[in-house]
């Protein structure tokens, strides 16, 4: 895969898992890595202020500049996704209003290179059940422009996650994917429980250091 995209409501954890793979990428590939903040939504964090952090990691950052708290689509994202030698993280807004950034590269993120994620914390509260998530799925994925997506199960409280939250929210997130019919790519652990979910999870895990202190 050369590009991803990252997707879902605010709060379920997707700068801090597209941070992670940036971070990953950078270290496992030759290529540029390029890491777009295009969320227009969310005042608390973007991804944009780790921008220091990871420029040291080798990653190239893009964000629009800001006035007052009103940030715009960053400049050349068309140039940069047509050159092959690019690998690019793309860190969308937390509801349809925000994924419509992606819209206008719709051609772009629907090609074999690319994996869309969407982002699921049961333990947020515009997690309901089937219907909502159907619902908010389809909506950002209109919005977006996106044809296909698989979905990355996060649950957790922070700080505060114990092993058993960690546990009961997969399975309640298998069960949902089970019944909207798109499959999880893999589950998010924070570090301090990696040790013990790996050997109890099934699902693919992706180790999460926190970066992101709200």
């Amino acid at each position: 895969m050369r590009k991803y995209v990252f997707l879902g409501m605010a709060g379920s954890g997707k700068s801090e898992v597209a941070i992670h793979f940036a971070l990953k990428l950078s270290r496992d590939k030759e290529n540029p890595v390029h890491f777009f903040d295009m969320d227009q939504t969310k005042s608390v964090f973007r991804s944009r202020e780790l921008k220091q952090f990871l420029e040291k990691n080798h990653i190239i950052v893009h964000s629009g500049e800001q006035l007052l708290d009103a940030p715009v689509v960053p400049h050349a994202v068309r140039e940069i996704l047509e050159d092959e030698s690019n690998v690019i993280v793309f860190d969308v807004g937390g509801n349809a209003a925000g994924a419509i950034t992606m819209g206008q590269y719709s051609g772009y993120i629907n090609q074999d290179d690319t994996a869309v994620y969407f982002m699921i914390n049961c333990y947020r509260p515009f997690v309901k059940g089937e219907n909502d998530l159907k619902i908010s799925i389809e909506e950002i994925k209109l919005s977006a422009g996106v044809s296909k997506l698989q979905l990355i199960s996060n649950p957790n409280y922070g700080m505060y996650t114990s092993l058993d939250e960690v546990i009961n929210g997969s399975k309640i997130i298998q069960g949902l994917s089970e019944k909207v019919n798109i499959p999880i790519a893999f589950l998010c652990v924070p570090d301090w429980l990696y040790d013990e979910v790996s050997q109890k999870a099934e699902a693919k895990i992706l180790k999460i250091t926190p970066y992101i202190k709200l």
